[in-house]
């Protein structure tokens, strides 16, 4: 599973599929990342939360269903139990 580590001060993922640590602080692409680019702003998302404990401003869904029948991460159901962690967490902004 991939997690993230925190690295004198900066905060890495560890890919789950190539096991190597990832520098989310690049601008660029990121060398060994082997998701796509909604999860990379997912993990940009949560990288400046655990910086700075901030709530983000980030669209977890669900979105209208002309949009990939409204599952447009493909998660089912899990999809609303993400929402919910990210809530009770306190990772939204209103």
């Amino acid at each position: 599973m991939s997690h993230f580590e925190i690295i004198r001060g900066h905060v890495y993922l560890r890919d789950e599929y190539r096991g190597k640590l990832i520098y989310t602080h690049y601008a660029g692409d990121w060398r060994g990342f082997t998701n796509g680019g909604t999860m990379r702003n997912l993990i940009i998302h949560l990288r400046d939360y655990i910086r700075t404990g901030a709530p983000q401003k980030m669209n977890l869904g669900p979105w209208p269903e002309w949009i990939c029948d409204g599952d447009l991460w493909g998660y089912g159901d899990d999809m609303q139990t993400v929402r919910q962690a990210a809530a009770r967490l306190g990772i939204l902004a209103a």
